[in-house]
Order: structure tokens, then C-alpha cells, then sequence
């Protein structure tokens, strides 16, 4: 019983570390084209330039985990979620190719900026249509996935892949407000009041249509209602912090935003437990046998801070000064 629960949780943090890191990369890239500047786009291209490849780490964590970890999962979710997975992945693909080019090139560079835009805005949507399906439950019969190729697009679905989009760019404006100076800076600033309301609105729609529905999260809504409750509290109080810090304490304006993320992300983990495919099969009834679980949290145990070590050495190697500024006040 004990297993399945610690494999559970390492699923839950490397889905964390995941939206917290590579989501304000890929937030930064959403707001690239906010700026017509060049060389404001380049600073903010640099400030995420030594960390962006390494933030992807986690998602490969995920995907190994829930391999080894939850393999009945890892067959059950991937026939419902192929195409969002397949295009996220073709979008990220994308973001590398022009995260590279566009520092080869000068005549082209705008482009290059666009196609970095687009892959990830789009690997952000996909995410958060990834998101919606799984909280609109995946069915599954015999431990096969019984729906179809379309299955993961409704309306909700829709609405949590613009929430996504909204909190990354939460991340990636908190990210850029911390660590840019001068004009880029303050732009970042106006951005992330702009995607903080954004957030706000979408959010609030989602957590009405899942109270107000008459399925599992509906149920979840009823039966854990008090935490939702002071999980609201939280948000609401986390928001209000990060609105006020805009422009006075940039770094607490992030730290405020991460914050505000972790707590929905929290929320989501609270709607779906105990299943590890909503809401069909539960983390029990998807566990791999115990001694495959005990050496992938053995491996886990070993690697796990070999990551965070090199992680932070990276972020404090890379963040003690900002990058390059332009049109400092």
C-alpha cells in the first residue's frame, strides 16, 4: 500500500517542478512577440537561455515513472491523449529548432521569433487540454481506454488549455519582471497584471463548471469541500500578494505567482485522488508489482538529488546577475 503511495508522489512533484520550471519558459516564449523590439527580445531570449533545456527534465521523470511505476496508467493514458501529446511534442521540437536558428541568423531572426512564439503557445494549449481531459475523467473498460481519437476536446477542455496558457504566462512574466531591469522589465510587469487577471477569470470559470458538475469532479467538489475551500482562501490571498508586488518586489511578484500555481496544481491532485486515471483506475489498481515500484524508488532516491543539485547550481550559477539590459531607467 505503502509503494504505490511514495510512487504517487514523485509522479506529483515532477508534474510540479515541470509547470513551476519549464512553465515560465515556455510562459516567456508565449510573451516574446509582446515586445517589437529586437534587442528587448533578445534580453529576454538570454535570461532563459542557460536554464531552458534542463527544465524539461521533469517531464522525462513523469514519463518514467508513470512507465514503471503505473504501466497499466501509461497504457490507458496515452491512446486518449496521442494527439495533444503528439503535437505538444512537435511544438517543443519546434521551439528548439528556432530557440537555436535564431541566434544564427540577423535577416531572419523575426521569423525565428514567431516560430518560437507559436511552439509555445501551442505546447502550452496542448498541455492544457492534456489537463482538462484527464479532469473530465478517461474512460477505460478492463483497463483499455474506451473513448475515441476526439475525446479530449470539449468545452472544458478548451477552457483549461486558455487557463494553462494564462498561468504560464504568469510564470514567464514573474520570471522576466525578476530578472530583467529597465524597459523590458517594466513591460514584463504590465504583462503579468495582464495574465494574472486573465488567470483569475479563466480559473474562476473552471472551478465553477467543475462545482457546478454532476460527474466525478462535481462529487470531489462535494466530498472534500472544506480544502477546496481554504485553497481558494490561499489563491485568493497569493493573487492579491502578487498583484501588490508588481513593480516594488519583483522577485516576491514571482515567488507570489509560483505560489499561486502550486496551489491550483494542488487542487487538481485533490479533485483526482486516489486515481491515477481519472476517474477510472486508481493508483492501486494501476500499481506495478512491488519489487518493479522498490527500484524505481530506489533509482529515484539516488538520482532525484543529483537533479536538484545540478538544478540549483545552475539557476545560481546563471542568476546572480540579470542579463543584458536595455534602455535602463
Amino acid at each position: 500500500m505503502t509503494l504505490p503511495v511514495l510512487a504517487f508522489l514523485v509522479v506529483i512533484f515532477a508534474v510540479v517542478m515541470y509547470v513551476l520550471l519549464d512553465g515560465f519558459d515556455l510562459g516567456v516564449g508565449s510573451l516574446l512577440l509582446t515586445s517589437s523590439d529586437e534587442d528587448e527580445r533578445d534580453a529576454m531570449v538570454e535570461s532563459i537561455a542557460p536554464v531552458w533545456d534542463g527544465n524539461e527534465t521533469w517531464l522525462i521523470l513523469l514519463g518514467v515513472t508513470l512507465l514503471a511505476a503505473f504501466p497499466l496508467a501509461y497504457s490507458t493514458v496515452l491512446p486518449a491523449l496521442y494527439l495533444p501529446i503528439l503535437v505538444m511534442q512537435m511544438a517543443f521540437g519546434f521551439r528548439g529548432v528556432s530557440f537555436e536558428f535564431r541566434f544564427q541568423t540577423t535577416r531572419y531572426r523575426k521569423a525565428w521569433d514567431i516560430a518560437f512564439t507559436c511552439g509555445s503557445v501551442v505546447a502550452a494549449l496542448c498541455q492544457g487540454l492534456i489537463l482538462g481531459a484527464a479532469l473530465s475523467g478517461i474512460p477505460a473498460t478492463d483497463g483499455h481506454y474506451a473513448g475515441g481519437a476526439f475525446s479530449f476536446l470539449s468545452g472544458f477542455s478548451i477552457l483549461s488549455a486558455l487557463a494553462t496558457a494564462a498561468a504560464y504566462a504568469v510564470l514567464g512574466a514573474g520570471w522576466l519582471h525578476a530578472r530583467t531591469t529597465g524597459e523590458v522589465q517594466r513591460k514584463a510587469g504590465r504583462n503579468l497584471r495582464l495574465a494574472l487577471a486573465s488567470f483569475a477569470v479563466l480559473a474562476c470559470l473552471a472551478a465553477a463548471y467543475m462545482i457546478l458538475n454532476d460527474g466525478p469532479m462535481g462529487d470531489a467538489w462535494h466530498a472534500r469541500r472544506m480544502v477546496f475551500i481554504l485553497l481558494a482562501v490561499g489563491a485568493l490571498l497569493l493573487w492579491a500578494l502578487g498583484w501588490r508586488s508588481i513593480g516594488k518586489m519583483p522577485v516576491r511578484a514571482r515567488v507570489y505567482g509560483m505560489a499561486l500555481i502550486t496551489v491550483f496544481l494542488v487542487g487538481i491532485v485533490v479533485t483526482v485522488w486516489p486515481y491515477i486515471v481519472p476517474f477510472s483506475i486508481t493508483i492501486w489498481e494501476a500499481s506495478a508489482p512491488s519489487g518493479s515500484q522498490l527500484l524505481l524508488l530506489i533509482g529515484v532516491a539516488v538520482m532525484l538529488p543529483v537533479v536538484l543539485v545540478n538544478g540549483i547550481y545552475v539557476y545560481w550559477s546563471f542568476g546572480r546577475e540579470p542579463p543584458r539590459a536595455v534602455n535602463p531607467s
